[in-house]
Protein backbone atom coordinates (compact mmCIF):
# COMPACT_ATOMS: atom_id res chain seq x y z
CA UNK A 1 0.00 0.00 0.00
CA UNK A 2 2.99 2.25 -0.41
CA UNK A 3 1.63 3.73 -3.65
CA UNK A 4 -0.89 6.09 -2.09
CA UNK A 5 -3.08 3.28 -0.69
CA UNK A 6 -3.71 1.79 -4.13
CA UNK A 7 -3.72 -2.00 -4.50
CA UNK A 8 -4.05 -4.26 -7.53
CA UNK A 9 -5.25 -7.20 -5.41
CA UNK A 10 -8.90 -6.89 -6.53
CA UNK A 11 -7.81 -7.14 -10.16
CA UNK A 12 -5.62 -10.12 -9.30
CA UNK A 13 -8.53 -11.87 -7.57
CA UNK A 14 -10.80 -11.13 -10.54
CA UNK A 15 -8.34 -12.62 -13.00
CA UNK A 16 -7.80 -15.72 -10.87
CA UNK A 17 -11.55 -16.18 -10.46
CA UNK A 18 -12.04 -15.96 -14.23
CA UNK A 19 -9.32 -18.58 -14.75
CA UNK A 20 -11.04 -20.81 -12.22
CA UNK A 21 -14.39 -20.48 -14.00
CA UNK A 22 -12.91 -21.03 -17.45
CA UNK A 23 -11.05 -24.13 -16.28
CA UNK A 24 -14.28 -25.51 -14.83
CA UNK A 25 -16.05 -24.82 -18.13
CA UNK A 26 -13.28 -26.61 -20.01
CA UNK A 27 -13.59 -29.68 -17.77
CA UNK A 28 -17.37 -29.71 -18.31
CA UNK A 29 -16.98 -29.54 -22.09
CA UNK A 30 -14.33 -32.26 -22.12
CA UNK A 31 -16.56 -34.51 -20.04
CA UNK A 32 -19.45 -33.98 -22.46
CA UNK A 33 -17.13 -34.72 -25.39
CA UNK A 34 -15.90 -37.85 -23.57
CA UNK A 35 -12.35 -36.57 -23.85
CA UNK A 36 -10.28 -37.85 -20.90
CA UNK A 37 -8.24 -35.24 -19.03
CA UNK A 38 -4.75 -36.45 -18.10
CA UNK A 39 -3.20 -33.44 -16.32
CA UNK A 40 -4.66 -30.23 -14.89
CA UNK A 41 -2.64 -27.09 -14.24
CA UNK A 42 -3.74 -23.67 -13.03
CA UNK A 43 -4.51 -22.42 -16.54
CA UNK A 44 -4.32 -25.45 -18.84
CA UNK A 45 -5.50 -29.03 -19.31
CA UNK A 46 -3.77 -31.90 -21.06
CA UNK A 47 -6.39 -34.12 -22.69
CA UNK A 48 -6.91 -36.59 -25.50
CA UNK A 49 -9.11 -35.24 -28.27
CA UNK A 50 -11.98 -37.53 -29.41
CA UNK A 51 -11.74 -38.77 -32.99
CA UNK A 52 -15.39 -38.37 -34.02
CA UNK A 53 -16.67 -35.38 -32.10
CA UNK A 54 -19.18 -33.08 -33.81
CA UNK A 55 -18.02 -30.19 -31.63
CA UNK A 56 -14.59 -29.25 -30.34
CA UNK A 57 -13.61 -27.25 -27.32
CA UNK A 58 -11.70 -24.85 -29.55
CA UNK A 59 -14.93 -23.89 -31.35
CA UNK A 60 -16.45 -22.41 -28.17
CA UNK A 61 -16.65 -18.62 -28.52
CA UNK A 62 -17.51 -15.86 -26.09
CA UNK A 63 -20.76 -15.02 -27.84
CA UNK A 64 -22.21 -18.50 -27.18
CA UNK A 65 -20.47 -19.10 -23.86
CA UNK A 66 -23.64 -18.43 -21.83
CA UNK A 67 -25.47 -21.14 -23.81
CA UNK A 68 -22.77 -23.77 -23.27
CA UNK A 69 -25.01 -26.16 -21.31
CA UNK A 70 -27.87 -25.78 -23.79
CA UNK A 71 -25.47 -26.81 -26.56
CA UNK A 72 -24.61 -30.12 -24.93
CA UNK A 73 -27.73 -30.89 -22.84
CA UNK A 74 -30.50 -29.34 -24.92
CA UNK A 75 -32.82 -26.50 -23.95
CA UNK A 76 -36.14 -27.37 -22.30
CA UNK A 77 -36.98 -23.98 -20.80
CA UNK A 78 -36.89 -25.35 -17.24
CA UNK A 79 -34.30 -24.23 -14.73
CA UNK A 80 -31.75 -26.87 -13.84
CA UNK A 81 -31.54 -27.90 -10.20
CA UNK A 82 -27.72 -27.67 -10.19
CA UNK A 83 -27.58 -24.28 -11.91
CA UNK A 84 -27.19 -21.65 -9.22
CA UNK A 85 -27.41 -18.71 -11.63
CA UNK A 86 -27.51 -18.20 -15.37
CA UNK A 87 -24.51 -16.71 -17.14
CA UNK A 88 -25.20 -13.36 -18.82
CA UNK A 89 -24.39 -13.00 -22.53
CA UNK A 90 -20.80 -11.94 -23.17
CA UNK A 91 -20.30 -8.96 -25.43
CA UNK A 92 -17.39 -9.97 -27.56
CA UNK A 93 -16.13 -12.39 -30.12
CA UNK A 94 -13.23 -14.75 -30.36
CA UNK A 95 -12.38 -18.18 -29.05
CA UNK A 96 -12.56 -18.86 -25.33
CA UNK A 97 -9.83 -21.50 -25.30
CA UNK A 98 -6.59 -21.82 -27.26
CA UNK A 99 -6.03 -25.43 -28.32
CA UNK A 100 -2.56 -26.59 -29.30
CA UNK A 101 -0.90 -29.92 -29.89
CA UNK A 102 0.84 -30.95 -26.71
CA UNK A 103 4.62 -31.22 -26.61
CA UNK A 104 6.71 -33.33 -24.29
CA UNK A 105 7.80 -30.15 -22.51
CA UNK A 106 4.17 -29.39 -21.60
CA UNK A 107 3.87 -32.34 -19.22
CA UNK A 108 3.97 -31.85 -15.46
CA UNK A 109 7.36 -32.42 -13.93
CA UNK A 110 6.68 -34.28 -10.73
CA UNK A 111 6.89 -37.72 -9.16
CA UNK A 112 3.45 -38.30 -7.59
CA UNK A 113 3.24 -40.89 -4.83
CA UNK A 114 0.53 -42.16 -2.56
CA UNK A 115 0.26 -40.46 0.85
CA UNK A 116 2.39 -42.17 3.47
CA UNK A 117 2.82 -41.90 7.24
CA UNK A 118 6.32 -41.75 8.72
CA UNK A 119 5.11 -43.64 11.79
CA UNK A 120 3.14 -46.83 12.36
CA UNK A 121 -0.31 -46.43 13.91
CA UNK A 122 -0.54 -48.63 16.99
CA UNK A 123 -3.95 -49.38 18.48
CA UNK A 124 -4.57 -51.20 21.69
CA UNK A 125 -6.54 -54.43 21.41
CA UNK A 126 -10.23 -53.99 22.19
CA UNK A 127 -11.08 -56.39 25.00
CA UNK A 128 -14.71 -57.42 25.37
CA UNK A 129 -16.21 -58.14 28.77
CA UNK A 130 -18.11 -61.44 28.48
CA UNK A 131 -21.08 -61.10 30.83
CA UNK A 132 -23.54 -63.51 32.35
CA UNK A 133 -27.26 -62.88 32.00
CA UNK A 134 -27.44 -61.40 35.51
CA UNK A 135 -24.43 -59.10 34.97
CA UNK A 136 -25.75 -57.96 31.60
CA UNK A 137 -29.14 -57.07 33.08
CA UNK A 138 -27.47 -55.21 35.95
CA UNK A 139 -25.29 -53.12 33.62
CA UNK A 140 -28.15 -52.30 31.27
CA UNK A 141 -30.26 -51.07 34.19
CA UNK A 142 -27.31 -48.89 35.20
CA UNK A 143 -27.43 -47.20 31.79
CA UNK A 144 -24.60 -49.06 30.03
CA UNK A 145 -24.78 -50.30 26.44
CA UNK A 146 -24.73 -53.99 25.53
CA UNK A 147 -24.10 -56.30 22.58
CA UNK A 148 -26.19 -59.50 22.49
CA UNK A 149 -24.92 -62.21 20.13
CA UNK A 150 -26.17 -65.72 19.43
CA UNK A 151 -27.23 -68.17 16.75
CA UNK A 152 -30.86 -68.25 15.59
CA UNK A 153 -33.07 -69.79 18.24
CA UNK A 154 -30.97 -68.78 21.26
CA UNK A 155 -33.45 -66.13 22.42
CA UNK A 156 -31.82 -62.85 21.39
CA UNK A 157 -35.13 -61.13 20.62
CA UNK A 158 -36.79 -62.54 23.77
CA UNK A 159 -33.86 -61.40 25.95
CA UNK A 160 -33.77 -57.90 24.50
CA UNK A 161 -37.53 -57.51 24.81
CA UNK A 162 -37.21 -58.31 28.51
CA UNK A 163 -34.44 -55.71 28.91
CA UNK A 164 -36.55 -53.12 27.08
CA UNK A 165 -39.46 -53.74 29.44
CA UNK A 166 -37.19 -53.26 32.47
CA UNK A 167 -35.84 -49.99 31.06
CA UNK A 168 -39.33 -48.71 30.31
CA UNK A 169 -40.35 -49.62 33.84
CA UNK A 170 -37.64 -47.19 34.98
CA UNK A 171 -39.38 -44.45 33.00
CA UNK A 172 -36.90 -44.43 30.12
CA UNK A 173 -37.95 -43.90 26.53
CA UNK A 174 -36.78 -46.83 24.38
CA UNK A 175 -37.11 -47.09 20.60
CA UNK A 176 -36.65 -50.25 18.53
CA UNK A 177 -35.46 -50.66 14.97
CA UNK A 178 -34.11 -53.29 12.58
CA UNK A 179 -33.06 -53.38 8.96
CA UNK A 180 -36.14 -55.10 7.51
CA UNK A 181 -39.86 -54.62 8.05
CA UNK A 182 -40.32 -58.27 9.03
CA UNK A 183 -37.60 -58.20 11.72
CA UNK A 184 -38.68 -54.80 13.05
CA UNK A 185 -42.32 -55.93 13.24
CA UNK A 186 -41.31 -58.98 15.30
CA UNK A 187 -39.31 -56.76 17.65
CA UNK A 188 -42.05 -54.12 17.83
CA UNK A 189 -40.34 -51.19 16.10
CA UNK A 190 -39.62 -49.63 12.71
CA UNK A 191 -36.90 -49.99 10.10
CA UNK A 192 -33.42 -48.70 10.88
CA UNK A 193 -33.37 -46.60 7.70
CA UNK A 194 -36.54 -44.79 8.76
CA UNK A 195 -35.49 -44.23 12.39
CA UNK A 196 -31.93 -43.08 11.69
CA UNK A 197 -32.92 -40.71 8.91
CA UNK A 198 -35.65 -39.19 11.03
CA UNK A 199 -33.84 -38.93 14.36
CA UNK A 200 -30.13 -38.77 13.47
CA UNK A 201 -29.40 -37.79 9.89
CA UNK A 202 -32.25 -35.28 9.46
CA UNK A 203 -33.42 -34.78 13.02
CA UNK A 204 -32.59 -35.02 16.70
CA UNK A 205 -32.51 -38.05 18.96
CA UNK A 206 -34.96 -37.80 21.87
CA UNK A 207 -34.75 -41.31 23.33
CA UNK A 208 -32.82 -42.66 26.30
CA UNK A 209 -32.09 -46.06 24.73
CA UNK A 210 -32.16 -47.53 21.23
CA UNK A 211 -32.42 -51.27 20.56
CA UNK A 212 -31.04 -52.27 17.14
CA UNK A 213 -31.89 -55.83 16.13
CA UNK A 214 -30.09 -57.76 13.35
CA UNK A 215 -27.04 -55.45 13.48
CA UNK A 216 -25.25 -57.63 10.94
CA UNK A 217 -27.65 -56.49 8.19
CA UNK A 218 -26.93 -52.76 8.64
CA UNK A 219 -24.63 -51.27 6.02
CA UNK A 220 -21.68 -49.21 7.21
CA UNK A 221 -23.37 -45.88 6.39
CA UNK A 222 -26.17 -46.67 8.86
CA UNK A 223 -23.69 -47.95 11.45
CA UNK A 224 -21.81 -44.64 11.19
CA UNK A 225 -25.09 -42.83 11.84
CA UNK A 226 -25.69 -45.03 14.91
CA UNK A 227 -22.23 -44.17 16.18
CA UNK A 228 -23.23 -40.49 16.44
CA UNK A 229 -25.49 -41.46 19.32
CA UNK A 230 -22.45 -42.40 21.42
CA UNK A 231 -21.49 -38.70 21.54
CA UNK A 232 -24.94 -37.89 22.93
CA UNK A 233 -24.73 -40.47 25.70
CA UNK A 234 -27.59 -42.52 24.25
CA UNK A 235 -27.70 -46.07 25.59
CA UNK A 236 -27.47 -48.71 22.85
CA UNK A 237 -28.81 -52.26 22.99
CA UNK A 238 -27.50 -54.13 19.94
CA UNK A 239 -28.33 -57.71 18.97
CA UNK A 240 -27.60 -59.93 16.00
CA UNK A 241 -25.64 -62.78 14.49
CA UNK A 242 -22.64 -62.04 12.28
CA UNK A 243 -22.65 -65.57 10.87
CA UNK A 244 -25.75 -64.74 8.81
CA UNK A 245 -25.86 -62.68 5.62
CA UNK A 246 -23.87 -59.45 5.52
CA UNK A 247 -25.17 -56.26 3.83
CA UNK A 248 -25.22 -56.36 0.03
CA UNK A 249 -22.53 -54.24 -1.69
CA UNK A 250 -21.40 -52.79 1.62
CA UNK A 251 -18.94 -49.95 1.02
CA UNK A 252 -17.59 -46.83 2.67
CA UNK A 253 -16.82 -43.86 0.42
CA UNK A 254 -16.43 -46.17 -2.55
CA UNK A 255 -14.19 -48.73 -0.80
CA UNK A 256 -15.62 -52.22 -0.20
CA UNK A 257 -16.05 -53.27 3.42
CA UNK A 258 -15.15 -56.89 4.33
CA UNK A 259 -17.99 -58.98 5.73
CA UNK A 260 -16.29 -59.41 9.11
CA UNK A 261 -15.15 -55.80 9.44
CA UNK A 262 -17.88 -54.63 11.83
CA UNK A 263 -17.76 -57.75 14.01
CA UNK A 264 -14.01 -57.27 14.62
CA UNK A 265 -14.01 -53.47 14.80
CA UNK A 266 -13.31 -51.04 17.60
CA UNK A 267 -16.35 -49.13 16.36
CA UNK A 268 -18.70 -51.88 17.57
CA UNK A 269 -16.74 -52.14 20.83
CA UNK A 270 -17.16 -48.40 21.41
CA UNK A 271 -20.89 -48.40 20.63
CA UNK A 272 -21.53 -51.26 23.06
CA UNK A 273 -19.20 -50.02 25.79
CA UNK A 274 -17.23 -53.28 25.60
CA UNK A 275 -20.13 -55.26 27.13
CA UNK A 276 -21.08 -58.52 25.41
CA UNK A 277 -23.66 -61.19 26.20
CA UNK A 278 -23.24 -64.41 24.20
CA UNK A 279 -26.26 -66.72 24.10
CA UNK A 280 -25.57 -70.37 23.26
CA UNK A 281 -28.50 -72.39 24.64
CA UNK A 282 -31.23 -73.55 22.25
CA UNK A 283 -34.58 -71.95 23.06
CA UNK A 284 -36.62 -72.40 19.86
CA UNK A 285 -35.89 -75.42 17.65
CA UNK A 286 -35.24 -79.04 18.57
CA UNK A 287 -31.69 -79.99 19.52
CA UNK A 288 -30.99 -82.14 16.43
CA UNK A 289 -31.65 -79.21 14.10
CA UNK A 290 -29.91 -76.66 16.34
CA UNK A 291 -26.80 -78.79 16.82
CA UNK A 292 -26.45 -79.31 13.07
CA UNK A 293 -26.66 -75.73 11.84
CA UNK A 294 -24.47 -74.36 14.66
CA UNK A 295 -21.70 -76.70 13.47
CA UNK A 296 -21.61 -74.77 10.18
CA UNK A 297 -20.42 -71.44 11.63
CA UNK A 298 -16.91 -70.46 12.83
CA UNK A 299 -16.06 -72.61 15.81
CA UNK A 300 -18.07 -75.59 14.55
CA UNK A 301 -16.51 -78.75 13.14
CA UNK A 302 -18.32 -78.32 9.78
CA UNK A 303 -16.88 -74.84 9.24
CA UNK A 304 -14.21 -74.82 6.55
CA UNK A 305 -15.23 -78.11 4.94
CA UNK A 306 -16.30 -78.05 1.26
CA UNK A 307 -19.91 -76.91 0.96
CA UNK A 308 -20.73 -80.01 -1.10
CA UNK A 309 -19.77 -82.21 1.87
CA UNK A 310 -21.90 -80.18 4.29
CA UNK A 311 -24.86 -80.30 1.89
CA UNK A 312 -24.46 -84.07 1.50
CA UNK A 313 -24.65 -84.58 5.25
CA UNK A 314 -27.67 -82.25 5.44
CA UNK A 315 -29.45 -84.28 2.74
CA UNK A 316 -28.96 -87.46 4.70
CA UNK A 317 -30.27 -85.92 7.91
CA UNK A 318 -33.21 -83.80 6.72
CA UNK A 319 -35.50 -85.91 4.52
CA UNK A 320 -39.06 -84.63 4.90
CA UNK A 321 -41.34 -86.15 2.25
CA UNK A 322 -44.16 -84.13 0.76
CA UNK A 323 -44.93 -80.66 -0.53
CA UNK A 324 -43.34 -78.08 1.78
CA UNK A 325 -45.17 -74.93 2.84
CA UNK A 326 -42.00 -72.82 2.64
CA UNK A 327 -39.33 -73.21 -0.04
CA UNK A 328 -36.07 -71.26 -0.09
CA UNK A 329 -34.45 -70.56 -3.46
CA UNK A 330 -31.71 -68.45 -5.00
CA UNK A 331 -33.50 -67.10 -8.08
CA UNK A 332 -36.77 -65.22 -8.48
CA UNK A 333 -37.63 -67.31 -11.54
CA UNK A 334 -37.69 -70.47 -9.43
CA UNK A 335 -39.53 -68.63 -6.65
CA UNK A 336 -42.35 -67.72 -9.05
CA UNK A 337 -42.62 -71.30 -10.35
CA UNK A 338 -42.69 -72.88 -6.87
CA UNK A 339 -45.25 -70.34 -5.69
CA UNK A 340 -47.49 -71.24 -8.63
CA UNK A 341 -47.24 -74.98 -8.01
CA UNK A 342 -47.76 -74.72 -4.24
CA UNK A 343 -50.63 -72.30 -4.72
CA UNK A 344 -52.44 -74.86 -6.85
CA UNK A 345 -51.59 -77.68 -4.42
CA UNK A 346 -52.92 -75.90 -1.31
CA UNK A 347 -55.86 -74.18 -3.09
CA UNK A 348 -59.08 -74.20 -1.06
CA UNK A 349 -62.48 -74.96 -2.59
CA UNK A 350 -63.71 -71.39 -2.06
CA UNK A 351 -60.60 -69.83 -3.63
CA UNK A 352 -60.93 -66.83 -5.95
CA UNK A 353 -58.56 -66.28 -8.86
CA UNK A 354 -56.80 -62.92 -9.12
CA UNK A 355 -55.32 -62.36 -12.59
CA UNK A 356 -52.16 -60.37 -13.11
CA UNK A 357 -51.83 -57.78 -15.89
CA UNK A 358 -49.02 -58.30 -18.37
CA UNK A 359 -45.80 -56.55 -17.38
CA UNK A 360 -43.93 -54.55 -20.00
CA UNK A 361 -40.74 -55.02 -18.02
CA UNK A 362 -40.54 -57.94 -15.60
CA UNK A 363 -38.98 -56.93 -12.28
CA UNK A 364 -37.09 -59.29 -9.97
CA UNK A 365 -40.04 -59.60 -7.59
CA UNK A 366 -42.79 -58.96 -10.09
CA UNK A 367 -46.43 -59.83 -9.24
CA UNK A 368 -47.99 -63.05 -10.49
CA UNK A 369 -51.57 -64.38 -10.80
CA UNK A 370 -52.74 -66.33 -7.75
CA UNK A 371 -55.61 -68.12 -6.05
CA UNK A 372 -56.53 -66.67 -2.66
CA UNK A 373 -59.08 -67.60 -0.01
CA UNK A 374 -59.93 -66.54 3.56
CA UNK A 375 -57.10 -67.56 5.88
CA UNK A 376 -54.28 -67.65 3.32
CA UNK A 377 -51.07 -65.88 4.31
CA UNK A 378 -49.61 -63.30 1.89
CA UNK A 379 -46.43 -61.22 2.02
CA UNK A 380 -46.32 -57.47 1.51
CA UNK A 381 -44.14 -56.44 -1.44
CA UNK A 382 -43.88 -52.73 -2.21
CA UNK A 383 -41.12 -50.13 -1.94
CA UNK A 384 -42.97 -47.87 0.52
CA UNK A 385 -45.76 -48.47 3.00
CA UNK A 386 -49.23 -48.04 1.54
CA UNK A 387 -52.49 -48.23 3.49
CA UNK A 388 -50.66 -50.04 6.29
CA UNK A 389 -49.15 -52.72 4.02
CA UNK A 390 -45.39 -53.01 4.59
CA UNK A 391 -42.75 -54.77 2.56
CA UNK A 392 -41.88 -58.28 3.76
CA UNK A 393 -44.57 -58.45 6.49
CA UNK A 394 -47.00 -61.37 6.54
CA UNK A 395 -50.75 -60.70 6.34
CA UNK A 396 -53.79 -63.00 6.57
CA UNK A 397 -56.79 -62.66 4.30
CA UNK A 398 -59.98 -62.19 6.34
CA UNK A 399 -62.59 -61.92 3.57
CA UNK A 400 -62.89 -61.71 -0.20
CA UNK A 401 -65.61 -60.25 -2.40
CA UNK A 402 -65.90 -59.86 -6.15
CA UNK A 403 -64.02 -56.56 -5.99
CA UNK A 404 -62.14 -56.35 -2.66
CA UNK A 405 -59.73 -58.28 -0.42
CA UNK A 406 -59.88 -57.59 3.32
CA UNK A 407 -56.75 -58.30 5.36
CA UNK A 408 -57.01 -59.40 8.98
CA UNK A 409 -56.36 -56.37 11.19
CA UNK A 410 -55.51 -54.48 8.03
CA UNK A 411 -56.93 -52.46 5.12
CA UNK A 412 -59.45 -53.35 2.45
CA UNK A 413 -57.74 -53.62 -0.96
CA UNK A 414 -59.01 -53.87 -4.48
CA UNK A 415 -58.09 -56.95 -6.48
CA UNK A 416 -55.57 -54.94 -8.50
CA UNK A 417 -53.96 -53.59 -5.31
CA UNK A 418 -53.81 -57.09 -3.78
CA UNK A 419 -52.01 -58.48 -6.85
CA UNK A 420 -49.60 -55.54 -7.01
CA UNK A 421 -48.82 -55.24 -3.27
CA UNK A 422 -48.95 -58.87 -2.06
CA UNK A 423 -47.05 -62.04 -2.95
CA UNK A 424 -47.57 -65.76 -2.35
CA UNK A 425 -45.58 -66.99 0.69
CA UNK A 426 -44.71 -70.53 -0.39
CA UNK A 427 -41.31 -69.67 -1.90
CA UNK A 428 -38.82 -67.00 -0.87
CA UNK A 429 -35.21 -66.21 -1.65
CA UNK A 430 -32.54 -66.93 0.95
CA UNK A 431 -31.62 -63.25 1.03
CA UNK A 432 -35.14 -62.19 2.08
CA UNK A 433 -35.80 -64.83 4.74
CA UNK A 434 -33.31 -63.59 7.35
CA UNK A 435 -35.08 -62.34 10.48
CA UNK A 436 -37.99 -64.78 10.04
CA UNK A 437 -38.97 -68.08 11.59
CA UNK A 438 -41.58 -70.62 10.56
CA UNK A 439 -43.68 -73.37 12.09
CA UNK A 440 -44.29 -74.84 8.63
CA UNK A 441 -42.45 -77.50 6.69
CA UNK A 442 -39.31 -76.23 4.94
CA UNK A 443 -37.37 -77.19 1.80
CA UNK A 444 -33.98 -75.84 0.77
CA UNK A 445 -33.44 -75.65 -3.02
CA UNK A 446 -30.49 -74.80 -5.30
CA UNK A 447 -28.01 -76.44 -2.93
CA UNK A 448 -25.83 -77.57 -5.87
CA UNK A 449 -25.54 -74.08 -7.30
CA UNK A 450 -22.13 -72.47 -7.48
CA UNK A 451 -23.58 -69.48 -5.62
CA UNK A 452 -24.71 -71.60 -2.67
CA UNK A 453 -22.54 -71.10 0.45
CA UNK A 454 -22.45 -72.24 4.06
CA UNK A 455 -24.32 -69.04 4.97
CA UNK A 456 -27.26 -70.08 2.79
CA UNK A 457 -27.34 -73.50 4.45
CA UNK A 458 -26.99 -71.96 7.92
CA UNK A 459 -29.68 -69.32 7.41
CA UNK A 460 -32.02 -71.72 5.65
CA UNK A 461 -31.93 -74.50 8.25
CA UNK A 462 -32.21 -72.09 11.16
CA UNK A 463 -35.64 -70.83 9.98
CA UNK A 464 -37.35 -74.11 10.97
CA UNK A 465 -38.16 -75.44 14.44
CA UNK A 466 -38.17 -79.20 13.89
CA UNK A 467 -35.66 -81.35 12.03
CA UNK A 468 -38.45 -83.70 10.94
CA UNK A 469 -40.09 -80.85 8.95
CA UNK A 470 -37.02 -80.02 6.84
CA UNK A 471 -35.81 -81.31 3.47
CA UNK A 472 -32.55 -80.38 1.75
CA UNK A 473 -32.70 -80.90 -2.02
Amino acid sequence: MSNGGISSRPLHDLVMAQEHIRLGTALYVLKRLRAPAYEIKTDSILYRAPKRAKLTIGALSYENLHNCRDTFEGHTGARRLDEGCSLPPWRGEGEVFRVETAQESDRLRCDPKKPTRPHTLLLSTAVWQELSMEDAEHRVLQGQSLLVLGSPGTGKTFTCKGLVELLRAQGKKVDICSKTHSASSRAGGCTADHWLRRHVIHGACNVDCLWIDEIGQLDIELVAAVNRLTFLGTQLLISGDFAQFAPIANSWRGSPVPEDALANSRLLHTMCGGNKLSLTACKRSDHDLFNFYTRLIPGGDFFGMPIQSAVAQAREKFTYQGVCELNLVLSHRKRVELNRRCNLHFKAQDAIYLPCPLQKRVALNAPQPMWIWPGIALLGCLPIERQGVKNGVEYRVAAITETTVTLRNGPVLTHDQAVAWLRLPYAMTYASVQGRETEATLALHDCDSGHFTWRHLYVGLSRAKRASDVRVE
